[in-house]
């Protein structure tokens, strides 16, 4: 990986300090003495949050389980106010399992849920195979009051993870069906993707099965721009619909990143797989204005010339609406690091989240165990910061979002009680069979302050310091938007990955500053305006050719 030289002018470097990563505004904890865990997070229009999550609490912040015991989890509703207080919560589901997976804004002002459950009874209906996992869809109103809930599946586990709104007000959900009978039609192998059509009051319009022999589910959803669907998840079928899957070094079958594009009615237009020789699974596919899609994945490609690291990597991946790659990035270290979730931000980059035990390479900062770690892309996968946060023990992440003041906001879950995780319930016990303390998980709700390197750049009118030439080989010039400069300014220069490569105190008052490139390998920079050490001035980017 490539090295950067630090560069110190006037000053010693200690003497100025600026963070290139975003600072956590609050982090909390939620839950009981059970197993607690956030699935997905949305903002609200009060600026608040709602969180969807699974409980298998009695107790503590948890009201109304279902299963008093403790024993089955239900879907866990959350809603916090801006600064991450809870205002109130509910409990969803019937005296069997429930596990929650995904839930979207609709345009009606409410929110529609999806996951799975075993129950026939509480909240739940329609489930006829009692003794099996059926999709599990629910509407809330505007008022978080549910509106209707349907239950979809046959004889055998039917799980949903993932839900999309429709142009004509309905919906598609999917995930994976292992029954050859009920409501779905045309199973193909041991778990199908399963994909169903629901219209905007819960109604089956109908279901489609993709896959092969083998085991397939799909983590993500999304209607595209021409009124048809495009499915990401994971496959190890070598045949039937599934083409060109890849092996591993020993000839063996493995797991490939698996994409289908369908019609407006589930009929399959085409379908690629992406991997290498080892475990690949995607997690989220969005659609791209040029038409195409980005894709969120784990790999587990190892170690190569194209830059890929040991064990488990973020994997993103620009295709074009054909599903040819226009590029790829991987991200991560020399450990396990498994990606999460995606989010589009309004710039045209990429939030990723997911969990890394990786302390190296592009991960710094580690707490132990599994740490959150977030990136942030610009619209090519290059990395303009990333940030891990937990605690001591395994912190988890299942979803991210770009918030309305242009921070960042995750959901997972946390067995850390220190470090940024403080707060953890009294939720461990002793394990004699493992003679150690054991931990369930609590929900765990942070929320980082917008980047301060996020703003205007060079090329908008209204930036705040703008630099030519740009590109530039040996020198460029700096201008800020400010008629002078005040006492106590420095330059700081950050790389892709977060790292301070640069401080230079400024001396005088004027506004226009030039930079050498010595020591700086080609690639894109970061820059902050300090003044007083803390105060952020002016925001920019270099690119050297």
């Amino acid at each position: 990986m490539m090295r950067l030289i630090l560069t110190l002018f006037t000053v010693h470097f200690s003497l100025f300090t600026a963070d290139a990563q975003p600072a956590i505004a609050w982090a909390k904890c939620f839950g009981g003495s059970g197993t607690d865990y956030a699935n997905a997070i949305l903002q609200t229009d009060d600026k608040g949050y709602l969180i969807l999550g699974t409980t298998a609490s009695a107790d503590g912040d948890v009201n109304g389980l279902h299963d008093s015991l403790g024993n089955d989890p239900d879907y866990w509703l959350i809603k916090l106010d801006e600064n991450g207080n809870m205002e109130w919560q509910k409990c969803l589901g019937g005296t069997r399992r429930e596990f929650a997976s995904a839930m979207i804004k609709t345009s009606d002002g409410g929110y529609a849920l999806c996951g799975y459950s075993w129950s026939p009874d509480g909240d739940v209906s329609g489930n006829g195979f009692h003794y099996s996992a059926d999709f599990w869809v629910l509407k809330l109103g505007s008022d978080y009051e549910l509106t209707w809930q349907r239950t979809y599946g046959g004889y055998n586990d039917d799980k949903a993870f993932t839900i999309a709104e429709t142009k004509d007000g309905g919906y598609v959900v999917a995930g994976n069906a292992n029954s050859p009978d009920g409501d779905v039609t045309g199973l193909i192998g041991k778990t199908d993707y399963w994909l169903i059509k629901l219209d905007s009051i819960g109604n089956l319009k109908w279901n489609r099965c993709y896959g092969g022999t083998g085991d397939e589910t799909a983590n993500s959803v999304i209607q595209c721009d021409d009124g048809g669907y495009i499915l990401c998840g994971y496959t190890n079928s070598l045949d039937s619909e599934v083409t060109n899957l890849h092996k591993d070094i020993n000839g063996n079958k493995t797991y490939d990143i698996w994409v289908v594009k369908t019609d407006s009615i589930g009929t399959m237009e085409w379908q690629k797989t992406y991997g290498g020789s080892g475990m690949d699974y995607g997690k989220t596919i969005i659609q791209t204005k040029d038409g195409g899609y980005t894709i969120f994945a784990t790999t587990d490609f190892g170690r190569n010339d194209s830059g890929y690291y040991f064990y488990d990597d973020y994997w993103l991946i620009k295709v074009d609406a054909t599903g040819t790659i226009v590029w790829q990035q991987s991200y991560g270290g020399s450990y396990y690091d498994d990606a999460a979730t995606m989010a589009q931000t309004k710039d045209g980059g990429y939030l990723l989240s997911g969990s890394v035990l990786s302390n190296d390479m592009q991960v710094s900062g580690n707490h132990g165990g599994y740490d959150i770690w977030i990136v942030k892309t610009d619209s090519s996968g290059g990395i303009e910061w990333s940030k891990t946060v937990g605690g001591s023990r395994d912190d988890i992440a299942y979803s991210v979002i770009e918030t309305k003041d242009g921070g960042v906001a995750v959901a997972g879950s946390t067995i850390s009680y220190d470090g940024d995780a403080a707060g953890l319930h009294d939720n461990c016990y002793y394990d004699a069979l493992l003679q150690d303390s054991v931990c369930n998980p609590d929900v765990w709700v942070l929320k980082l302050h917008p980047n301060v390197m996020k703003g205007p750049f060079n090329g908008n009118n209204n930036a705040s310091m703008v630099n030519y030439p740009n590109p530039f080989d040996k020198n460029t010039t700096i201008v800020f938007n400010l008629d002078s400069l005040p006492d106590h300014c420095a330059l700081i220069i950050y790389n892709s990955a977060g790292q301070m490569v640069r401080s230079r105190a400024i001396t005088g008052h004027s506004n226009t500053i030039i930079v050498s490139r010595e020591g700086l390998p080609k690639g894109i920079y970061l820059c902050n305006l300090i003044h007083n050490n803390k105060e952020v001035l002016a925001v920019g980017k270099l690119d050297i050719e």
